[in-house]
Protein backbone atom coordinates (compact mmCIF):
# COMPACT_ATOMS: atom_id res chain seq x y z
CA UNK A 1 0.00 0.00 0.00
CA UNK A 2 2.94 2.40 0.54
CA UNK A 3 4.31 1.75 -2.71
CA UNK A 4 0.90 2.67 -4.37
CA UNK A 5 0.91 5.78 -1.94
CA UNK A 6 4.17 6.53 -3.67
CA UNK A 7 3.15 6.80 -6.97
CA UNK A 8 -0.29 8.49 -6.45
CA UNK A 9 2.05 11.65 -4.72
CA UNK A 10 4.78 11.75 -8.05
CA UNK A 11 1.95 11.60 -10.45
CA UNK A 12 -0.29 14.52 -8.46
CA UNK A 13 2.84 16.35 -8.43
CA UNK A 14 3.79 16.00 -12.16
CA UNK A 15 0.38 17.19 -13.12
CA UNK A 16 0.62 20.20 -10.43
CA UNK A 17 3.57 20.73 -12.56
CA UNK A 18 2.03 20.48 -15.96
CA UNK A 19 -1.41 22.69 -14.90
CA UNK A 20 1.18 25.47 -14.42
CA UNK A 21 2.81 24.67 -17.63
CA UNK A 22 -0.35 25.33 -19.24
CA UNK A 23 -1.80 28.33 -17.63
CA UNK A 24 1.73 29.99 -19.17
CA UNK A 25 0.84 28.83 -22.90
CA UNK A 26 -1.78 30.97 -24.67
CA UNK A 27 -2.02 34.24 -25.96
CA UNK A 28 0.19 36.07 -23.41
CA UNK A 29 2.81 34.11 -22.04
CA UNK A 30 5.68 35.58 -19.47
CA UNK A 31 9.51 34.26 -19.49
CA UNK A 32 12.59 35.04 -18.09
CA UNK A 33 11.40 34.88 -14.45
CA UNK A 34 12.93 37.09 -12.05
CA UNK A 35 16.43 38.17 -13.28
CA UNK A 36 17.23 40.23 -16.01
CA UNK A 37 15.80 39.73 -19.68
CA UNK A 38 12.22 39.12 -18.31
CA UNK A 39 9.92 39.71 -21.31
CA UNK A 40 5.92 39.13 -21.96
CA UNK A 41 4.82 37.74 -25.52
CA UNK A 42 1.49 38.85 -26.18
CA UNK A 43 -0.92 38.92 -29.45
CA UNK A 44 -3.36 41.40 -30.40
CA UNK A 45 -6.43 40.97 -32.59
CA UNK A 46 -8.76 42.87 -34.08
CA UNK A 47 -11.93 42.10 -36.37
CA UNK A 48 -13.83 44.85 -37.64
CA UNK A 49 -16.28 44.56 -40.82
CA UNK A 50 -16.23 47.30 -44.19
CA UNK A 51 -18.27 47.42 -47.45
CA UNK A 52 -16.86 45.72 -50.51
CA UNK A 53 -16.14 47.92 -52.83
CA UNK A 54 -14.89 46.00 -55.73
CA UNK A 55 -17.05 42.96 -57.52
CA UNK A 56 -15.51 40.00 -59.49
CA UNK A 57 -17.34 37.62 -62.04
CA UNK A 58 -16.10 34.54 -63.35
CA UNK A 59 -17.71 33.98 -66.26
CA UNK A 60 -17.05 32.11 -69.90
CA UNK A 61 -17.57 29.21 -72.34
CA UNK A 62 -17.67 25.41 -72.75
CA UNK A 63 -18.29 23.64 -75.50
CA UNK A 64 -17.47 20.08 -76.62
CA UNK A 65 -16.57 19.25 -80.80
CA UNK A 66 -15.40 16.61 -82.53
CA UNK A 67 -11.96 17.60 -83.56
CA UNK A 68 -9.54 20.34 -81.31
CA UNK A 69 -9.95 22.87 -84.01
CA UNK A 70 -13.29 22.49 -83.81
CA UNK A 71 -13.59 22.97 -80.26
CA UNK A 72 -11.03 26.41 -79.84
CA UNK A 73 -13.03 28.20 -83.30
CA UNK A 74 -15.91 27.71 -81.44
CA UNK A 75 -14.78 29.06 -78.12
CA UNK A 76 -13.06 31.77 -79.44
CA UNK A 77 -15.78 32.83 -81.19
CA UNK A 78 -18.46 32.71 -78.21
CA UNK A 79 -16.03 34.92 -75.96
CA UNK A 80 -14.78 37.31 -78.80
CA UNK A 81 -18.62 37.81 -78.82
CA UNK A 82 -18.94 38.05 -74.95
CA UNK A 83 -15.52 40.54 -74.68
CA UNK A 84 -17.53 42.89 -76.88
CA UNK A 85 -20.48 42.70 -74.95
CA UNK A 86 -18.70 43.61 -72.01
CA UNK A 87 -17.01 46.09 -73.53
CA UNK A 88 -20.52 47.51 -75.10
CA UNK A 89 -21.58 48.24 -71.27
CA UNK A 90 -18.59 49.91 -70.06
CA UNK A 91 -16.11 48.08 -69.15
CA UNK A 92 -12.18 48.52 -70.22
CA UNK A 93 -9.95 45.88 -71.47
CA UNK A 94 -7.84 46.22 -68.14
CA UNK A 95 -11.53 44.89 -66.77
CA UNK A 96 -11.58 41.90 -68.76
CA UNK A 97 -8.78 39.17 -67.87
CA UNK A 98 -8.59 35.47 -69.26
CA UNK A 99 -8.75 33.72 -66.08
CA UNK A 100 -7.54 30.39 -67.55
CA UNK A 101 -8.19 28.32 -71.04
CA UNK A 102 -7.74 24.76 -72.01
CA UNK A 103 -8.35 22.49 -75.01
CA UNK A 104 -8.43 19.03 -73.70
CA UNK A 105 -9.61 15.60 -75.34
CA UNK A 106 -12.78 14.20 -73.87
CA UNK A 107 -12.50 9.95 -73.27
CA UNK A 108 -14.91 7.34 -73.37
CA UNK A 109 -15.06 6.26 -69.43
CA UNK A 110 -18.76 4.80 -70.00
CA UNK A 111 -17.52 1.70 -71.49
CA UNK A 112 -14.50 -0.22 -69.43
CA UNK A 113 -13.03 -1.18 -72.49
CA UNK A 114 -12.90 1.42 -74.64
CA UNK A 115 -11.86 4.33 -71.88
CA UNK A 116 -8.80 5.48 -73.60
CA UNK A 117 -10.69 6.21 -76.82
CA UNK A 118 -10.97 9.70 -77.41
CA UNK A 119 -14.59 10.73 -78.50
CA UNK A 120 -14.01 14.55 -78.75
CA UNK A 121 -12.57 17.38 -77.53
CA UNK A 122 -13.61 20.31 -74.92
CA UNK A 123 -12.26 23.71 -75.01
CA UNK A 124 -13.09 25.77 -71.86
CA UNK A 125 -12.62 29.63 -71.29
CA UNK A 126 -13.37 31.71 -68.42
CA UNK A 127 -13.05 35.19 -68.48
CA UNK A 128 -12.14 37.18 -64.99
CA UNK A 129 -14.48 40.83 -64.67
CA UNK A 130 -12.89 42.70 -62.21
CA UNK A 131 -14.12 46.52 -61.60
CA UNK A 132 -15.72 49.10 -58.84
CA UNK A 133 -18.65 49.30 -60.61
CA UNK A 134 -20.35 47.22 -58.15
CA UNK A 135 -24.21 48.28 -59.26
CA UNK A 136 -24.07 46.81 -62.94
CA UNK A 137 -22.85 43.48 -61.56
CA UNK A 138 -26.34 42.17 -63.34
CA UNK A 139 -25.91 43.71 -66.53
CA UNK A 140 -22.38 42.54 -67.46
CA UNK A 141 -23.43 39.01 -66.50
CA UNK A 142 -26.96 39.36 -68.78
CA UNK A 143 -24.78 40.83 -71.61
CA UNK A 144 -22.63 37.86 -70.98
CA UNK A 145 -25.31 35.16 -71.13
CA UNK A 146 -26.51 37.01 -74.16
CA UNK A 147 -23.62 37.03 -75.89
CA UNK A 148 -23.34 33.01 -75.82
CA UNK A 149 -21.51 32.58 -72.27
CA UNK A 150 -22.95 29.01 -70.33
CA UNK A 151 -20.32 29.15 -67.80
CA UNK A 152 -20.42 31.07 -64.28
CA UNK A 153 -18.56 29.99 -61.64
CA UNK A 154 -19.32 32.85 -59.34
CA UNK A 155 -19.06 36.59 -57.94
CA UNK A 156 -16.89 37.66 -55.53
CA UNK A 157 -17.41 41.14 -53.39
CA UNK A 158 -14.02 42.06 -52.19
CA UNK A 159 -11.77 45.27 -51.77
CA UNK A 160 -9.82 47.36 -53.97
CA UNK A 161 -6.09 47.48 -53.17
CA UNK A 162 -6.30 50.59 -51.82
CA UNK A 163 -8.97 50.46 -49.70
CA UNK A 164 -7.25 47.05 -48.13
CA UNK A 165 -3.98 48.74 -47.99
CA UNK A 166 -5.66 51.19 -45.49
CA UNK A 167 -7.55 49.03 -43.58
CA UNK A 168 -4.38 47.02 -43.19
CA UNK A 169 -2.37 50.11 -41.65
CA UNK A 170 -5.17 50.85 -39.11
CA UNK A 171 -6.32 47.43 -38.00
CA UNK A 172 -2.72 46.33 -37.60
CA UNK A 173 -2.07 49.66 -35.50
CA UNK A 174 -5.01 48.39 -33.10
CA UNK A 175 -3.86 45.21 -33.05
CA UNK A 176 -0.98 46.39 -31.53
CA UNK A 177 -1.95 48.47 -28.98
CA UNK A 178 -4.23 45.60 -28.36
CA UNK A 179 -1.14 43.27 -27.48
CA UNK A 180 0.64 45.98 -25.87
CA UNK A 181 -2.81 46.54 -23.68
CA UNK A 182 -2.91 42.52 -22.92
CA UNK A 183 0.69 42.75 -21.84
CA UNK A 184 0.53 45.81 -19.41
CA UNK A 185 -2.34 43.99 -17.66
CA UNK A 186 -0.26 40.81 -16.96
CA UNK A 187 2.75 42.84 -16.25
CA UNK A 188 0.68 44.66 -13.77
CA UNK A 189 -0.67 41.47 -12.36
CA UNK A 190 2.74 40.22 -11.84
CA UNK A 191 3.81 43.74 -10.06
CA UNK A 192 5.99 44.33 -13.59
CA UNK A 193 5.95 46.98 -16.17
CA UNK A 194 6.56 47.13 -19.47
CA UNK A 195 9.76 48.84 -20.93
CA UNK A 196 10.05 48.34 -24.33
CA UNK A 197 9.14 46.27 -26.95
CA UNK A 198 11.81 43.30 -28.53
CA UNK A 199 9.88 41.73 -30.65
CA UNK A 200 6.89 42.62 -33.43
CA UNK A 201 5.69 41.39 -36.09
CA UNK A 202 2.37 40.66 -38.25
CA UNK A 203 1.07 37.37 -38.15
CA UNK A 204 -2.33 37.61 -40.04
CA UNK A 205 -4.25 40.18 -42.06
CA UNK A 206 -7.01 38.25 -43.76
CA UNK A 207 -10.61 38.62 -44.95
CA UNK A 208 -12.76 36.40 -46.93
CA UNK A 209 -14.38 38.10 -50.41
CA UNK A 210 -18.52 37.38 -49.73
CA UNK A 211 -19.14 34.43 -52.33
CA UNK A 212 -22.25 35.09 -54.82
CA UNK A 213 -23.45 31.68 -56.91
CA UNK A 214 -25.49 32.29 -59.82
CA UNK A 215 -26.11 30.37 -62.69
CA UNK A 216 -26.68 30.53 -66.36
CA UNK A 217 -30.37 29.35 -66.35
CA UNK A 218 -31.25 31.52 -63.32
CA UNK A 219 -30.41 35.05 -65.42
CA UNK A 220 -32.53 33.34 -68.43
CA UNK A 221 -35.27 32.70 -65.74
CA UNK A 222 -34.94 35.69 -64.00
CA UNK A 223 -35.96 37.97 -67.23
CA UNK A 224 -32.45 39.91 -67.48
CA UNK A 225 -29.98 41.70 -65.37
CA UNK A 226 -32.49 44.27 -63.37
CA UNK A 227 -33.42 40.74 -61.71
CA UNK A 228 -29.87 39.14 -61.43
CA UNK A 229 -28.81 42.65 -59.79
CA UNK A 230 -31.13 42.05 -56.86
CA UNK A 231 -29.36 38.95 -55.95
CA UNK A 232 -25.66 40.20 -56.31
CA UNK A 233 -26.48 43.28 -53.68
CA UNK A 234 -23.17 44.01 -51.89
CA UNK A 235 -22.15 43.28 -48.58
CA UNK A 236 -19.81 44.13 -45.68
CA UNK A 237 -16.45 41.68 -45.76
CA UNK A 238 -15.04 41.13 -41.97
CA UNK A 239 -11.53 41.73 -41.30
CA UNK A 240 -9.06 40.26 -39.11
CA UNK A 241 -5.49 41.69 -38.24
CA UNK A 242 -3.39 40.35 -35.68
CA UNK A 243 0.10 41.52 -33.97
CA UNK A 244 2.22 39.20 -32.06
CA UNK A 245 4.86 41.26 -30.10
CA UNK A 246 7.61 40.98 -27.23
CA UNK A 247 7.91 43.16 -24.63
CA UNK A 248 10.27 43.53 -22.40
CA UNK A 249 9.86 43.95 -18.84
CA UNK A 250 11.06 44.99 -15.06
Amino acid sequence: MAKKSFFNEKYAKVAAVLAVALLVVGYVAYNGGFGEGKTITSDGTVTQSAMSDQVEIHIGYSVQKSTADAAQQDSTAVVNAMMDALKAEGLTTQEIQTSYYYVNPVYNYTDYYSQDKIIGYEARQILLIKTDKIADAGAYIDAAVGAGANQVEGVYFSLKPATENALRTQLLGQAAQNARAKADAIATGLGLRVTGVKNIYESNFYYPPMYREIAVADVAMAGGSKNVASQLTPGSVEITATVSAEFSVV
